[in-house]
């Protein structure tokens, strides 16, 4: 078959394939709203490769295993190797060569589907990457397919189909059986029909999250877990007390849980009610003895209810975290992420206020939250940082490790709005402090407005781009002098964190 692929592929090179010398991956994106697709092809040597990509016209319902689909494609690709019109199945979308190994993007005519990239080395070996690519004209014809659909198996196999689209975060071929079963039944059960292919998304990655909870060995774990995650899973909704409660007590309630076995959102926050009813109101010791209960006992204490499901249909209530951003926000995402982190927050009336400018200050906070990096005990020398501001320690951790600078009289300038450019800056300097590696994942396009870039910030704008970090606008510029807002800051350093290695 490698053969095959490398001696047909019109205007491919051919390669022998008498001597395997290298392995090979291969990794595709599909961008719906662009209508790009970007491939990778990676070799253990530094040699030329030839990278085709097919129309495998795999169907939702097909049997989604590894050796079915690699048997129905070899059984199409030798239809197609011989041009038999009549039982060519397949359609070559895309065909480029590689000097080396790397990467490229394409803008595709396909239709939606399931394709397959090809990658052959120059040596003979080969990889293969299944994806589907859709466009964003076709979510209404998705968001039916998905409402239509008649169990949960199906449900399995349509997540498994469009993996690459709605279903990489975490990548749902990644689950285990189980969380992918429940994450289906979970989807599949709920009563309302979806109303956007993002929602769909989002209760995806909200189970999946919430699944991560029983993969924890340790109950300290698990109870640090719930006080992270308190707003998402709506803790404070069932027991108001469970956050102020004595570490015996919550120790108690994630014990009961983890040892129920596991549950996507609702049943966990079910089991959790449970748990509030056998084990107390989560008394603290100084409420203790004022009439509500009797401290860790299970009688006395308030009742909870757990939710059921005619009142909580709609499983992911994104309105109810942030007023100003729904679902379908390019940025959304990046902020649940970071928020479940707890590495960026709203304010007091749930707003996020996306398009807001962010300060010095605050970004600096987000990065520094984001990379973990804070070093204790150490002081700050900026003049206008004071140790009463509730920044201080971020800005003495960013200049010690030279994080952040100050300028030429010694001043941070915390308040002030934050260019685009600094920003980067930033970010690069954190990824430089913690020897993260930045994947080079694209070939670096000059801005239009390049040499407006500050000689201080050319080589982190140029690495942030090529890790696929940032990006310029529609017109090809980058504005560097212009303020970032918080969406654009949540954005860039989420995407920096799923680049990074």
């Amino acid at each position: 078959m490698k053969n095959h692929i490398a001696a047909i592929l019109a205007g491919a090179l051919v390669f022998s394939a008498s001597a395997v010398y290298a392995s090979g991956t291969v990794s595709v994106s599909a961008d719906p709203k662009t209508e790009t697709v970007k491939v990778t092809a990676l070799f253990d040597n530094d040699e030329k490769v030839s990278v085709s990509v097919f129309n495998a016209n795999f169907t939702v319902n097909a049997v989604v295993s590894q050796k079915y689909n690699d048997e129905m494609f070899k059984r199409d690709f030798d239809a197609f190797s011989v041009k038999s019109d009549a039982d060519k199945k397949l359609s070559i979308d895309y065909v480029k060569q590689l000097a080396k190994p790397g990467a490229f993007s394409y803008k595709s005519n396909g239709d939606k589907g399931r394709y397959a990239a090809y990658a052959v080395s120059e040596t003979g070996e080969s990889a293969f990457k299944y994806f589907t690519y859709i466009k964003e004209s076709d979510y209404p014809a998705v968001l039916e397919e998905f409402n239509l659909l008649k169990s949960a198996a199906e449900t399995e196999n349509f997540m498994a189909y469009y993996e690459d689209v709605f279903f990489s975060n975490p990548n749902y071929s990644q689950l285990n059986d189980e969380s992918r079963t429940l994450i289906a039944k979970e989807l599949f059960g709920r009563k309302e029909n979806y109303k956007s292919v993002d929602e769909i998304s989002s209760d995806y990655i909200l189970n999946a999250d919430v699944l991560k909870f029983y993969e924890l060995k340790e109950t300290t774990d698990a109870v640090k877990f719930i006080v992270k995650n308190a707003d998402l899973l709506g803790v404070a909704d069932i027991d108001k007390n469970f956050l102020s409660a004595n570490d015996t007590y919550k120790s108690s309630i994630a014990e009961y849980i983890r040892k129920k076995g596991a549950e996507c959102y609702n049943g966990w926050r079910k089991v959790f009610a449970e748990a509030a009813n056998q084990y107390g109101a989560g008394i603290t010791e100084q409420d203790s003895g004022n009439g509500s209960g009797s401290k860790g006992g299970s009688g006395g204490g308030k009742k909870f209810s757990a939710p059921s499901n005619e009142t909580n249909n709609n499983i992911w209530t994104v309105q109810s975290v942030w007023n100003d951003m729904d679902l379908s926000h390019w940025a959304y995402e990046s902020v649940l992420r970071l928020n479940q982190r707890g590495v960026v927050s709203g304010y007091g009336n749930k707003n996020f206020c996306p398009d807001n400018n962010i300060t010095r200050a605050e970004f600096l906070k987000i990065v520094l939250s984001a990379t973990e990096i804070d070093i204790k005990g150490i002081d700050c020398t900026f003049k206008d940082v004071s140790k009463d501001d509730w920044f201080y320690s971020f800005a003495a951790t960013a200049q010690k490790t030279e994080i952040a600078n100050g300028d030429l009289y010694g001043n941070f300038s915390p308040n002030d709005k934050i260019s685009r450019q600094d920003a980067v800056k930033i970010l690069y300097n954190a990824a430089m402090f913690k020897t993260y590696a930045m994947k080079e994942n694209r070939e670096y396009t000059e801005f239009i407005d390049g040499e407006s870039i500050a000689d201080y910030a050319k080589t982190a704008v140029k690495q942030m781009y090529c890790a696929n970090v940032i990006n310029g606008y529609s017109d090809q510029s980058f504005k560097p002098t212009a303020y970032i807002t918080r969406a654009e800051s949540a954005k860039m350093v989420f995407s920096f964190l799923q680049s990074a290695v």
